[in-house]
């Protein structure tokens, strides 16, 4: 399946770009800081809200990624490992919205409005668990923290 390869391929180029989101020379003596984890990837149609309306932006990546070490989650989308198009912060009041039809609306770090379209039920659930865990993650075990995986009913 080509757009399993392409998917794929993907992954691992946003591996390697993930080596080098952190890149500072360290001081004599101290341990190089930690690069986050890639915690869930997957393809999405994204839109951006723009004078009233949603912009189609194209089929782009979506990515988690989380340093547990230090409590640091972002949600990254990016054309390629060179190319990012945004990014949030996710802490325990990030509201990313699940939605209809496989669709998830979020506000980014600059409170620009997204919209994606997810390409199946699994994608959709799998990034938003993972909005779940962080956000739970990030408030401890004081806080309380709600995020929809599905659409209900009723």
């Amino acid at each position: 399946n080509i757009g399993t390869f392409r998917d794929h391929i993907s992954l691992v180029r946003l591996r390697e770009m993930i080596k080098y989101l952190h890149v500072t020379t360290p001081t004599a003596g101290a341990a190089a800081p930690e690069a986050p984890q890639l915690l869930v990837a997957v393809a999405v149609e994204a839109h951006i809200h723009v004078d009233g309306k949603y912009v189609h932006k194209g089929k782009l990546g979506c990515a988690v990624l989380g340093l547990h070490t230090t409590k640091e989650y972002k949600l990254l989308v990016y054309v390629s490992q060179k190319e990012h198009v945004t990014c949030a912060k996710i802490d325990a009041a990030f509201n990313y919205m699940v939605q209809a039809g496989n669709y998830a609306s979020f506000y980014d770090d600059k409170r620009q409005a997204w919209s994606f379209h997810y390409g199946s039920d699994d994608d959709a659930a799998k990034v938003a668990k993972q909005m779940a865990l962080c956000k739970a993650n990030v408030a401890g075990c004081t806080s309380l923290v709600k995020q929809d995986l599905v659409i209900g009913e009723g």
